[in-house]
């Protein structure tokens, strides 16, 4: 079931949702780092996280430190899969129309699940 004003905007940046405690970046549309369009790995190789998610997002956000995969958080892929089903709105305006499913006025601008199909 759907929670109505679960998701908490923080002001920072960020949403807290309500229901589950997890936090989320809110995304953009102005060519910075949270920018809706940017594409970051994990591991380019499928081995230890030092993706770009590391080296330049999160490097980007911690002042140009880069972190070191030891600061990954352990989640695995298929928790990251149930945790992001979290956010889905299934009535959320264009859902299933080429539209993300989630509270974009939340979550902010997001390219929809089928076309990130196939695109590592």
């Amino acid at each position: 079931a759907v929670i109505v004003c679960r998701d908490g905007v923080n002001g920072d940046g960020t949403v807290t949702d309500d229901d589950t405690g997890l936090q989320w970046e809110q995304k953009t549309d102005d060519g910075s780092v949270h920018d809706f369009t940017n594409d970051f790995t994990w591991s380019p190789n499928d081995g230890p996280p030092d993706g770009t998610v590391f080296t330049s997002f999160l490097g980007t956000l911690n002042d140009g430190r880069s972190p070191t995969a030891l600061a990954a958080p352990a989640v695995s892929p298929a928790t990251a899969i149930v945790e992001l089903r979290t956010i889905v709105d299934p009535h959320a305006p264009g859902c299933g129309q080429g539209v993300a499913c989630i509270d974009q006025t939340v979550f902010g601008p997001t390219i929809p699940f089928l076309l990130l199909v196939g695109h590592q």
